[in-house]
C-alpha cells in the first residue's frame, strides 16, 4: 500500500528508462515495467500490414523480479579413505531483463533469429482488416532485419524479459586421506589430496549467460536487470592438506 497521492514508486530504472521496476499498490514489490507487443483482446501479437510486429503504446507489467524460493542441498558421501560432496543451488520464479538477449536478437546473432533469414517469415498473430476486425497474420516479412529489429529491439521489454528459474551444480569435491601406514616412518601426521570444481553447470531456460544475476547503479545493486553480463567464472582446481 502507498499513501493516498502515489499510485506507483519507480524504484529504479535502465536502458534510457525504457525498463522500470516499481512499487504499485495491490501488486508486489519489484515489478518490471515496459513496453510489449500490441496485442488483440484475445491476446494474440498484432502484426502491421507489412507482416512486422507492432509495440504497445503504454508500459505492462512483465512480472517480479523477487522469485517464489530458493533452495541449497548439500549432499557429502565418504567411502574408507574417499569422501565428496555435492552443493546444488536452485531458485524458482523471478523475471529479469536481458539486454544481451536484445543486443544478439537485433543484431542477428543468437539462434532465435534463424528462421525466416533467407526465405523471410509469417509471424504467427493476427492483423487488423479493412474494417477493424483482426484477422490471421498472412503477410511475408521480407526484410528480417527490420522484422527482428521490431522482435528484439530495447523498446520491446516485454521480448527480452524472461523466467529466471535455475538449477546450478554450485560445488563439488572429491578427496582422498592418503592411509595413515604411508605416513608412518615420515614426519606427517595427516594428509589429503583431491580436486575441486564450482559453477560447474546450470540448467535454465534464461537465454543470455546467467540468471543470477542484477546490475550496479552506483552503489546499489538492482536485481531484475541484466546489463551486457560477463559469464560466470568455473573453477576447477587441486588442494593439498598438510598436518605435521
Amino acid at each position: 500500500k502507498l499513501d493516498n497521492e502515489t499510485k506507483n514508486v519507480i524504484l529504479a530504472s535502465y536502458v534510457g528508462s525504457r525498463v522500470t521496476i516499481e512499487a504499485r499498490e495491490g501488486q508486489r514489490l519489484g515489478e518490471i515495467y515496459g513496453l510489449g507487443f500490441l496485442r488483440s483482446p484475445d491476446g494474440e501479437i498484432v502484426f502491421d500490414s507489412n507482416g512486422y510486429p507492432l509495440l504497445s503504446s503504454e508500459k505492462v507489467n512483465l512480472g517480479s523480479t523477487t522469485p517464489k524460493w530458493r533452495a541449497g542441498l548439500t549432499n557429502s558421501f565418504r567411502y574408507k579413505n574417499w569422501s565428496a560432496s555435492v552443493l546444488l543451488d536452485q531458485q524458482f520464479g523471478g523475471r529479469v531483463f536481458s539486454l544481451t538477449n536484445s543486443e544478439m536478437g537485433a543484431q542477428g546473432k543468437s539462434k532465435a533469429t534463424l528462421p525466416g533469414r533467407y526465405e523471410g517469415i509469417v509471424g504467427d498473430g493476427v492483423m487488423s482488416d479493412d474494417n477493424g476486425n483482426y484477422v490471421k497474420n498472412t503477410t511475408l516479412a521480407t526484410n528480417i532485419q527490420t522484422y527482428y529489429g521490431r522482435w528484439f529491439g530495447r523498446d520491446n521489454v516485454e521480448a527480452n524479459t524472461f523466467d529466471a528459474s535455475y538449477i546450478k551444480l554450485r560445488e563439488v569435491t572429491l578427496n582422498y586421506k592418503l592411509p595413515a601406514k604411508l605416513l608412518r616412518k615420515t614426519f606427517i601426521k595427516e594428509a589429503t589430496a583431491g580436486l575441486y570444481g564450482r559453477n560447474l553447470f546450470v540448467w535454465t531456460k534464461f537465454p543470455a549467460y546467467d540468471p543470477e544475476t542484477g546490475t550496479l547503479s552506483s552503489s546499489t545493486i538492482i536485481p531484475g536487470l541484466e546489463i551486457a553480463q560477463y559469464p560466470s567464472t568455473r573453477t576447477m582446481g587441486l588442494n593439498l592438506q598438510v598436518s605435521f
